[in-house]
């Protein structure tokens, strides 16, 4: 599992993992995957790919990233979850001023501050 996030942190395989539509793939799985240990991996594997890499981060938020990862946020059964769920979306947002606007227009600072207190 370690191996794969430093894989995805050169910015040639995160670029071919937006070639392979990977983007979506891990989103999805962040929603939909059949296992706790799926969901963590896919949010663990979408921070290491846009940390540091804007190409990767512009492919997330034109893939909704950042309303997706809040609605999970949202959804969190357990703050184990929600503290993995901030992983991705800091990495996303971070540097990033427009992702940073789509945070606060769908309302990511509101409610959200409980959560800073696990970090």
């Amino acid at each position: 599992m370690f191996t794969n996030c430093v894989l995805v942190h050169q910015i040639d395989n995160a670029a071919d993992l937006m070639q392979l539509d990977g983007v979506e793939l891990l989103l999805e799985l962040i929603e939909n995957g059949v296992s706790e240990k799926i969901r963590k991996f896919s949010a663990e594997t979408v921070a290491a790919a846009a940390q540091g890499n804007s190409k990767v981060k512009v492919e997330f938020v034109n893939g909704r990233a950042v309303s997706r990862l809040l609605t999970q946020i949202i959804k969190a059964e357990s703050d184990a979850w929600t503290k993995k769920l901030l992983y991705p979306l800091g990495a996303i947002i971070r540097d990033f001023p427009y992702a940073q606007s789509i945070f606060y227009r769908h309302g990511g600072a509101q409610g959200r501050l409980r959560y800073l207190t696990f970090i």
